[in-house]
């Protein structure tokens, strides 16, 4: 039996709005799958797992390395090898871990790998054959055949202590022979399946110590980059060499009873690092934070040639400075909304005049750092330190109106008042 290939891709639901108060990233496989194979794995969690859940995407490791398949590209042919996570691609080192039980082994584990949509699975007849415990030699052997099914835990379910490094395995009969098929690791990380007659290896897997040990780990969270954004399957199109971010998701957020427009989901974006914001919009700047991590997101509209081109004027994702209903300021949402960069903008002020928010102010709100968490496949999109300040209660109370802003840091307040008067502050992805 032949497997085919195909690519994981889903939606994802996101709440468009700044709050009062952090959230954690809530668990639920949303398959945000990267076309360029340059996006690397993070280093995976310390934290432990102690219960596998078949919707969320796991990386196996032997403790330092992590399990991969590779294509060849000139062959189609899949194979696997064990890397350190810094060189491993992020969607080849992610696996969705499915548990069921029958009558006749007890248990079986299926290891399906986001990249390629496929199975660890291989014929018996492709396996080295060892009569003793001993390393392997053969090159990694090719992801093909009939035995996807491995023997690995007792149990899926919640333990008192995180699943230890084990082998996984597979008993099979040939020609009216037991045998058990393992995997193997060579020194060059190459993977292969090696098989064992059941005589050798006895009433345990254990006897054969020349077997991959693995573990499901947490894995790490990412910080993307602008090209890894712009490389998401589910969220571009390639139109003549040219990417456009789009996310797909809820159309419509309920605030409250208010039905609010999902302003991510209405348009396409190119995400474009900091560095290039300060030459590619007049007066940007930003020096509250180190920018290495953010990114901000351009509208971009595609042109009757299918060529997505940016706006006239160009306008750029944000955390505007409106909020969406009466209350204590520090305790209302604000708005993202689409708009132009102006720098130095004016804001009325019944009482003292006029004031004005300064560049770095106002390019904080259009700021961001998107971090990736593999293993409940979701994001997280956090607008950068001081793109979250609200108008003081005071200041609502004198009777002062918002146009964009002001720079007179004692008339505002960050959302919370303490925990991100340092910190970033998240819109979340739910």
């Amino acid at each position: 039996m032949n497997k085919k290939f195909s690519t994981l891709l889903a939606s994802a639901l996101l709440a468009t709005t700044v709050g009062a108060s952090a959230q954690t990233p809530l668990l639920g496989a949303q398959h945000y799958t990267f076309r360029s194979q340059d996006v690397m794995s993070a280093v995976p969690s310390t934290v432990g797992v102690k219960e596998i859940k078949s919707d969320l995407l796991y990386q196996l490791s032997d403790g330092t390395n992590v399990l991969i398949q590779k294509r060849n590209p000139q062959t189609g042919e899949v194979t696997m090898a064990m890397v350190d996570p810094a060189s491993a691609p992020l969607n080849a080192s992610l696996w969705q871990i499915k548990f069921d039980a029958d009558d006749a082994s007890g248990k079986n584990f299926t290891f399906v790998n986001k990249e390629t949509n496929l199975e660890i699975v291989f014929n018996s007849a492709n396996a080295e054959v060892k009569t003793t415990d001993d390393d392997a030699t053969s090159n990694a052997t090719v992801l093909d055949g009939c035995i996807e099914k491995w023997a690995w835990y007792v149990s899926d379910e919640t333990q008192a202590a995180s699943f230890p490094a084990s082998p996984i395995y597979s008993a099979y009969t040939s020609e009216g022979k037991d045998y058990v098929l393992v995997l193997q690791a060579k020194t060059n990380g190459d993977v292969v399946a090696v098989s064992y007659p059941k005589s050798v290896v006895g009433a345990s897997i254990s006897s054969i110590t020349s077997a991959l040990d693995l573990k499901p780990v947490i894995a790490g969270g990412k910080v993307l980059s602008a090209n890894e954004l712009n490389s998401m399957v589910d969220f571009q199109e390639v139109i003549s060499g040219k990417t456009a971010v789009k996310f797909n998701m809820n159309p419509l957020t309920m605030i409250g009873a208010v039905a609010q427009e999902d302003t991510l989901t209405k348009y396409s974006y190119k995400a474009i690092n900091y560095s290039a914001m300060e030459t590619y919009v007049p007066g940007f700047s930003y020096t509250l934070e180190p920018t290495t991590s953010l990114v901000a997101f351009e509208k971009v509209v595609k042109g009757t040639s299918g060529v997505y081109a940016s706006t006239a004027p160009r306008s750029f994702f944000m955390v505007d400075t409106a909020f969406y209903n009466e209350g204590d300021p520090a305790l209302v949402p604000l708005k993202v909304a689409v708009k132009p960069y102006a720098g130095d903008l004016k804001v009325s002020d019944q009482s003292a005049g006029s004031q004005r928010m300064t560049n770095v102010n106002l390019s904080a709100r259009y700021l961001f750092e998107v971090t990736y968490y593999p293993t409940n496949d979701s994001l997280d999109i956090r607008v950068s330190k001081g793109g979250a300040l609200k108008m003081s209660k005071a200041d609502v109370e004198l009777g002062k109106a918002w146009v964009d802003g002001t720079n007179n840091t004692s008339d505002w307040e960050p959302n919370s008042y303490t925990v991100f008067t340092t910190d970033y502050y998240s819109i979340f992805y739910r």
